[in-house]
């Protein structure tokens, strides 16, 4: 093989690799966006609660350290990263009416639950405020 040959072959793989890549994060965007469908963005209260770095999981897509929450006595408020920011996700308010959590496993640090219709892996500080009514120990 020439050095050309190689060159090309080369530039071949880092071109499809950065297809890739760009794929997978605009395709995590997108269903970020599914989540808030409906919902825009509402300033949180002052008294509001943020964790920033936080990991969520939607559908198959693990937002592993890559949102900020916060929540107040009407919403959960979730921003994405800049990593999410950057390819098209958006931040939105979620009113609590939409989010229901499963408290069955209270000791774990995640909860499943539903989030604006959508099957969650949320983190259990925040999906607890969502479970009120339900006996949390």
């Amino acid at each position: 093989m020439t050095t050309a040959q190689v060159l090309l072959i080369v530039g071949v793989f880092v071109i499809v690799d950065l297809v890739v890549v760009f794929a997978a994060f605009r395709l995590c965007a997108i269903i970020w966006n599914a989540l808030g469908k409906g919902c825009d963005f509402v300033q949180p209260g002052p008294d509001a609660v943020r964790k920033d770095f936080q990991s969520m999981k939607i559908g198959m897509f693990n937002y592993g350290g890559c949102l900020h929450i916060a929540v107040d006595e009407d919403y959960l408020h979730l921003y994405p990263a800049w990593i999410v920011r950057t390819n098209g996700g958006r931040s939105f308010s979620v009113p609590w009416e939409r989010v229901q959590a499963d408290a069955s496993h209270p000791k774990r640090r995640v909860w499943r639950g539903r989030i604006n219709g959508q099957k969650v892996l949320a983190p259990a500080w925040a999906m607890k405020i969502a479970a009120v009514g339900v006996n949390v120990p």
